[in-house]
Order: structure tokens, then sequence, then C-alpha cells
């Protein structure tokens, strides 16, 4: 099977998650969970602007991870056609990806390590995963599939080494996804507390909740193909 056919069927995958997290994403609760201090004042006049604020900050940062995951799974696809130890592309997968950055820095050394360790074995898992979908002489994803796979190997694929949540689900207090929300543009002049021109959001728990649904939604609609077709 090409690396072309394997990363179509990836992105596939990537692409329905991305739309379901989208559709499951609540702004409105992670601003009143999320929002702490000053800023906390302005959350329900935020409500109010959760059209713009999905639109203007939920979809790009979802298109981002999209990319991101994107091109982190080429990285783990160059370690699934070597023979060297997933170490020796350690470095290259944190920077590609979209979770390591999300680390938090002040916590100890060891859970910093332990949550990038977690990281870097979920990729090793899916690396090895796809290595006989990889070595296939079929053409397409789903005759490689049905080549080489069972069916609950199939649904193990989909189910656990696509779960890109499951390393921060497991090392929840070690990350923090967050991010900040210019009040100028978008309350105007209302609204606004001397000093505080913007906020900032914490937005981990909200990601998670509806990455993980998303996750749980594709993966019930992919072994419904898989059932269908192996």
């Amino acid at each position: 099977m090409t690396r072309k056919a394997v990363i179509q069927g990836f992105e596939e995958f990537i692409s329905e998650a991305i739309a379901e997290t989208m559709a499951e994403f609540s702004v409105s609760r992670a601003l009143r969970h999320g929002v702490h201090g000053p800023g906390s004042r302005v959350v329900d006049q935020l409500v109010a602007q959760t059209p713009t604020i999905q639109q203007e900050v939920v979809q790009p940062e979802l298109r981002s991870y999209r990319e991101q995951t994107c091109d982190q799974f080429g990285v783990i696809l160059d370690y699934a056609e070597s023979s060297e130890p997933i170490e020796a592309y350690r470095h290259e997968l944190l920077d590609a990806g979209a979770f390591a950055s999300k680390i938090r820095t002040d916590i100890s050394a060891t859970k910093q390590q332990a949550a990038r360790d977690a990281l870097i074995d979920q990729h090793e898992r899916l690396g090895d995963a796809v290595v006989p979908l990889i070595e296939s002489a079929e053409p397409t994803f789903w005759d490689a599939v049905r080549e080489t796979l069972t069916v609950s190997e199939s649904k193990e694929l989909v189910e656990t080494h696509f779960a890109f949540s499951q390393p921060i689900r497991e090392h929840r207090t070690a990350f923090r996804l967050a991010t900040t929300l210019d009040l100028s543009a978008l309350l105007g002049g209302l609204g606004l507390l001397p000093g505080t021109p913007t906020v900032s959001v914490e937005y981990t728990d909200e990601a998670l909740r509806a990455l993980r649904h998303a996750e749980q939604q594709v993966a019930h609609k992919a072994n419904a193909e898989i059932t269908k077709r192996l």
C-alpha cells in the first residue's frame, strides 16, 4: 500500500474527528469554567459573542490542530517505514504535534517527562499498528485493511491507536490548553476593566470532553464500516 493511501485514510479520520469536535465544543462552557480573576466579570458578555468566538478562535485552533496532527502522522510513518527506534524520532514527533507545547512548565520535571513519554508511547503504538498496512501490496486503504488486519485489530486501530486525546486524559494535570481573547475586539468599549484589555481562557477540560466525544463518534462510524467491509 502506498504511503499516500495510508495518509488519505488517516486524514479522512482526522477530518471527521475535527468536524465532530467543532460541533461538540461549547464556548459558553469553556468560558464559564475557564476564566478566573478580574476577567470573570465579562464572561456573560463574552458568552453573548459565542458565534464570533466559535468562528474566530475555536475553528482556527481546530484547523491548526488538524494540520499539526497530519504533519505528525507523517513523522509516525517515517518511523513505521524505518528500522530505527521511536526515540530517533522523539524530538521531531514532539515538535510536530499539537500537545507537547501544552505541557505545563509549573510542574515537576518528572511529571513533564512522564507526559512527553505518554505522547511518544501513543505515537509508537500507532506507528507499529500501521506497519502491516504500509507493507501490504494492496493499492487502497480498505483493501489493505481487509488483507492484513482482523476485524478486532481494525477496531483496535481506530478505538485505541487513533485516540490522540488518551495521553492527555491520562495525564490531565500535566497539560494546560489556553487562549487569550482580545476584549476590545470582541466587546468594543463594553465591559472593559481597567488594565484588562485581554482575558485568558483555559479550555483543557472542554477540549478533552469534545475531543473524546468526537473520537468515540468517529470510532463508532468506523467500526460500522469495518463490520460492513470485513
